[in-house]
């Protein structure tokens, strides 16, 4: 697929093909349990030839452990190629980890944490005229608390409080919200 970084960046220098292939699994273990595995090949070329492409293996596993209806956990680990809109590195290899356990305190009303960590690799990131910037690896640690509530089995209303902390190897990127 191409994807064009005009509209949302004003900088056609980002522009890139990607492609991704491989198999994905999904695998029922009991009501409500599962667990879905990709393994893929991906390739990004770089519209611009003095950006660094990315060729290598992709892959995200997720799994689903419920109890019953009112315990589950979801755990997953990925290692991703991303762009992140707000940066202005080309991508970035993403390897994380998360862990997600919801449980039922009442009769339609859930309460769910979740914990995640990732390493953000950048790659691909322009050196501005007259200076050479060092490279960049970020660590994220994200934290989640979910409140729940399941009207019907088709909507909910539900709100969350997300903070997140980046600690980076280059200064002037850490943040805390």
């Amino acid at each position: 697929a191409d994807y064009s970084t005009k509209e949302s960046q004003g900088n056609a220098n980002l522009d890139y093909t990607e492609l991704v292939v491989g198999p994905g699994i999904y695998w029922s273990l009991r009501e409500g349990s599962w667990v879905r595995a990709t393994l893929g090949y991906a390739e990004r070329d770089q519209d611009n030839p003095a950006l660094e492409d990315y060729s290598g293996l992709v892959g995200r596993i997720t799994g689903v452990w419920a109890k019953s209806e009112a315990k589950s956990i979801r755990m997953s680990v990925w290692h991703e190629i991303s762009s992140f809109g707000d940066e202005i590195a080309t991508f970035a290899l993403v390897t994380g980890a998360s862990i997600d356990p919801t449980f039922q305190i009442g009769n339609r009303a859930y309460v769910s944490f979740e914990l995640g960590y990732e390493t953000r690799d950048f790659r691909g990131e322009p050196d501005l005229p007259g200076q050479i910037l060092p490279h960049r690896d970020d660590d994220v640690l994200t934290g989640v608390f979910r409140l729940e509530w399941r009207l019907t089995e088709n909507s909910n209303i539900s709100g969350e409080y997300r903070t997140q902390d980046r600690q980076s190897t280059r200064g002037g990127r850490d943040y805390e919200f």
